[in-house]
């Protein structure tokens, strides 16, 4: 019996022979220290990862290239207005990059103080890493 290796890409569904869907890749909120936040986005986004597009708060939405990663640094500082433009980049259904957001502090509390929108909290929160030390 000999092996192959076939990437996800090619591989096709044996209902409807339609291509399978590339891995899922989650959004992901990083709480912590800025050292321990670029430790770990250095490790979460290898350099052969494509299109990094690094966004900060004074630049223009980033393009939905599907194949690639943006980094949102500082994600408990976006005003509300620049909330809104996320939400609605984010609307489910639409080609778009991984999403990795960076905050030194958590956003729960924000959401709750109604400071920072729970939809946008969701859509970026799929997976959590807490940096912080603990006692």
């Amino acid at each position: 019996m000999t092996s192959s290796t076939v990437s996800a890409a090619s591989v096709s569904s044996p209902i409807d022979e339609r291509p399978v869907r590339r891995a899922w890749r989650p959004n992901v909120l990083l709480v912590g220290a800025l050292t321990d936040v670029e430790a770990a986005l250095s490790a979460l986004v290898p350099s052969a990862s494509g299109l990094v597009h690094n966004w900060t708060l004074d630049a223009p939405m980033p393009p939905r290239d599907r194949s690639g990663v943006v980094i949102i640094r500082d994600v408990d500082r976006v005003t509300p207005t620049l909330q809104d433009a996320w939400v609605s980049w984010l609307t489910p259904g639409h080609d778009r990059p991984q999403i990795i957001a960076t905050s030194g502090a958590p956003v729960f509390p924000l959401v709750g103080a109604g400071v920072f929108r729970s939809e946008l909290y969701y859509r970026l929160n799929t997976l959590l890493l807490d940096l912080r030390a603990r006692p």
